[in-house]
């Protein structure tokens, strides 16, 4: 991949960065969501997450405002104001 500009170095590029937010979460969260969520996308303020069970998309909505202050805590997620939450289909 020698053009850094073309759309596939984009695409490769974002999903490392996604790779890093994914671990960067993983570190900041409870044992019961750690390795259980991928950040899928961050922009605007919003965190995107992907879960690997439906049922932790109820939980993390319980655990939201929690997360949040631990998410703002970090230098890395210190301007997420929200947290949407998707399953893997």
């Amino acid at each position: 991949m020698q053009d850094q500009r073309s759309p596939l170095a984009n695409i490769f590029k974002q999903a490392q960065v996604m790779q890093n937010l994914t671990k960067k979460f993983n570190e900041l969260v409870p044992p019961e969501l750690k390795d259980q969520c991928s950040v899928i996308n961050l922009r605007s303020g919003t965190l995107v997450l992907s879960v690997k069970h439906q049922g932790l998309i109820s939980r993390i909505h319980y655990l939201k405002a929690e997360l949040l202050a631990l998410l703002r805590a970090n230098e890395v997620f210190q301007y997420v104001k929200d947290i949407k939450v998707l399953g893997r289909s």
